[in-house]
């Protein structure tokens, strides 16, 4: 199973909580636009109903407070995101983290 099976299937039996923020979601929505994604089929629509998807599954927290300890300052919403929430893990495809 891919790890990120894994994943979707602790969220979805309810073991573990799923938590983003309004920022991560546009940024989310803004990706799949990009044109490099063009030529796979159906990937707009498909990428849009899982954001949707997320959306109903996830606890929405927006962070009240800047981080600034990565280098890509656009990766540190995901931390912010992660310390509001009092996550216990943080998991991201990002392998350079």
């Amino acid at each position: 199973s891919y790890p990120y099976s894994i994943v979707f299937d602790l969220i979805l039996s309810s073991e573990v909580d799923l938590y983003l923020s309004k920022t991560i979601l546009i940024e989310y929505q803004h990706t799949i636009g990009y044109s490099k994604f063009q030529s796979i089929p159906r990937f707009h629509e498909r990428s849009k109903q899982l954001i949707i998807d997320l959306k109903s599954i996830s606890i929405i927290r927006n962070p009240q407070f800047v981080l600034e300890i990565l280098a890509d300052k656009d990766d540190n919403k995901f931390l912010e995101l992660a310390l509001s929430a009092q996550a216990d893990f943080l998991i991201t495809g990002n392998s350079k983290h």
